[in-house]
């Protein structure tokens, strides 16, 4: 009885020196979610095992970072790619609040990640007032398009753009409220580079990257009062920079 006494303090002291010494875990909700607002969302979920005090905090986190190269590191399978779909789907569908800040995804690595869904991500980010969208798509097998409603987003501060592909912009873009806008593209067009850059009267911050094919000519529409900070760079199929 004594051992089993004596074991039993011995739990009681290590538990006490772990809560003593768990300075993280007594941090208020709102600091604590600050703290998980820099982690790439794969881990801020993941935080949820660790306590019931942790297991909802993730889905209070205003910025969800998603990054499919975190489930390629050690296996290419195609099921890990079907992981990460699901994964930021249900992310989305628990995620409570109304008001997303930041949205990054990068989805560069697979062909298997349907730019369909894709676009039904950005769609729910736009739906939730997103201020800041940071999107890396890489080659799909689909046609390229991205959501209308990302063209007029009445609430985009930031918007950065890289995308392997080339892609369809509508006439009736509207940037009101953007402040910083970077476009890479792997492919440019003059659909895009006429309507891009025609509505943004706030603008602040504009780069522009990208390839067009040798002997084309492309017609840039940018009405930016507000500019401040410009930066062009354009490659030819040649390697020639325009």
């Amino acid at each position: 009885m004594a051992s089993i006494s004596n074991n039993q303090e011995s739990i009681n002291k290590v538990q006490k020196i772990l809560n003593k010494n768990d300075r993280i875990s007594s941090l208020s909700d709102p600091l604590l979610i600050h703290i998980l607002s820099f982690l790439p969302t794969k881990y801020a979920v993941g935080t949820s095992i660790l306590s019931l005090r942790w297991k909802c905090l993730w889905a209070s986190v205003p910025t969800l970072d998603f990054d499919s190269k975190l489930w390629f590191e050690l296996n290419s399978d195609v099921r890990l790619s079907s992981n990460f779909l699901n994964f930021v789907e249900r992310v989305l569908f628990n995620h409570d609040l109304s008001c997303i800040q930041k949205f990054r995804l990068y989805c560069i690595e697979r062909k298997e990640h349907k730019l369909s869904r894709i676009c039904t991500w950005i769609g729910v980010a736009i739906q939730r007032g997103v201020q800041e969208l940071d999107i890396r798509i890489g080659v799909t097998e689909e046609q390229n398009y991205l959501p209308s409603s990302l063209f007029t987003c009445p609430t985009l501060v930031v918007l950065k753009l890289g995308l392997l592909v080339c892609f369809s912009v509508p006439r009736s873009v509207h940037f009101k409220t953007l402040k910083v806008l970077h476009i890479s593209l792997g492919l440019s067009s003059n659909e895009l580079t006429r309507n891009l850059f025609r509505n943004c009267p706030v603008l602040e911050d504009l780069i522009i990257k990208g390839d067009i094919p040798c002997n084309e000519r492309l017609f840039f529409d940018v009405s930016t009062p507000a500019l401040k900070s410009f930066k062009f760079d354009i490659d030819t199929d040649d390697g020639e920079d325009v």
